[in-house]
């Protein structure tokens, strides 16, 4: 599991750090969040919100079987076409046009919404937009 938790970098206008972790750091996406938020806040950066742009987010497999709770082989399966309505959103390619390890995650979400609905669909934002009303409204804002 990769979520936005871990501080890779901070972006100064407006302020923000961009975070992820690996499955063996966290076990649920309240534990990762709470995790970034940790370090952040070691760094002497008030945390103030989560944000997600679902169209400059990259996703691998293990990525997707988090976000909509499947196992990463469905994810294979769903994208090889070897299961489902078929369709899915072709990988990012290089500059070669060789495919990467990797989809968009914006088309592939849109996928999920067309064929399996909104409540499949959006699991993950609904997790960034608890995680954000939580930073909210926590006691020393």
């Amino acid at each position: 599991m990769r979520t936005p938790t871990g501080v890779s970098g901070l972006d100064y206008d407006p302020p923000s750090a961009s975070m992820s972790v690996s499955a063996d750091e966290a076990s649920s996406w309240t534990e990762a969040f709470a995790k970034g938020v940790a370090e952040v806040q070691e760094l002497g950066v008030r945390v103030i919100g989560f944000a997600h742009d679902p169209e400059d987010d990259y996703v691998d497999e293990e990525d997707l079987a988090m976000r909509f709770g499947i196992s990463e082989r469905y994810v294979l399966e769903l994208a090889t076409d070897l299961v489902g309505p078929g369709g899915f959103p072709s990988r990012v390619k290089d500059r070669h046009g060789d495919p990467l390890e990797y989809w968009r995650w914006g088309p592939v979400r849109e996928w999920f919404r067309e064929h399996f609905g909104d409540d499949v669909a959006d699991r993950f934002d609904r997790e960034i937009d608890a995680a954000d009303r939580a930073i909210k409204v926590a006691p020393g804002r």
